[in-house]
């Protein structure tokens, strides 16, 4: 049941928002702006903070404390065990039907652990600050004053959030393929959402890209 709807500003704000970070970051990838790598994690940090408002805080919140902490590694955990063996099988399924995938994740001579902390730290650390945090947690809070419905209001902002962030990636990449990672988008919002922290999402969006470079490795 839709209730009397929140005002239209908030999403159409966020939106907003998503349309300059992501206009911002593919200027930064296609123009060889120095740096790059650095740039882009740090614009949807930026993205995340910048346009936060007062009682906006609980966007950005991490579940440090107990018990929010036990709460956000169960649900990584579980959800690792379920997806992650699911995700691997279906990788090498992919390869046995034909289908490509990438060469690599990782340039030449890049060190395996440098690589590791840097998709933690800044990839996951902050996409999720923007993705789940700022942008799934504003429309959290539009589908709260917005919708009565308890199964709307969970699953609408963990879709959209998903599909903007399929969507930075097809335009930062420039590949339609890049459209597939509206799936794991869909496990972080879960998990944001369950939790109501980023910490379950953080460590599940880094261990994901872990995994697919490892995934990527074992055929190369």
């Amino acid at each position: 049941m839709i209730k009397n709807r929140g005002s239209v500003k908030d999403p159409l704000y966020c939106l907003l928002v998503f349309a300059f970070v992501t206009v911002a970051a593919m200027l930064v990838r296609h123009l060889g702006i120095p740096y790059g790598s650095i740039l882009i994690p740090a614009l949807w940090g930026v993205g995340a903070v910048l346009p936060l408002r007062a009682g906006d805080a609980d966007l950005l919140s991490f579940g440090l404390k107990s018990p929010w902490l036990i709460a956000n590694l169960k649900y990584f955990l579980l959800s690792s065990a379920v997806v992650f063996p699911l995700y691997s099988g279906a990788f090498y399924a992919s390869l046995h039907l034909g289908f490509s995938v990438p060469a690599g994740l990782m340039g030449p001579g890049v060190n395996a652990l440098n690589w590791i902390i840097y998709n933690f730290i800044a990839v996951a650390f902050f996409e999720e600050l923007f993705f789940r945090g700022y942008l799934q947690g504003r429309f959290e809070k539009y589908a709260k004053r917005s919708f009565s419905r308890a199964r709307t209001v969970f699953w609408l902002p963990v879709v959209v959030s998903a599909f903007l962030f399929a969507l930075a990636h097809v335009a930062v990449d420039l590949d339609p393929a890049s459209m597939s990672v509206f799936f794991p988008g869909l496990l972080f919002g879960w998990l944001r959402a369950r939790t109501g922290s980023l910490l379950a999402p953080i460590l599940s969006h880094g261990s994901a890209n872990v995994l697919s470079m490892l995934l990527i490795r074992s055929i190369s």
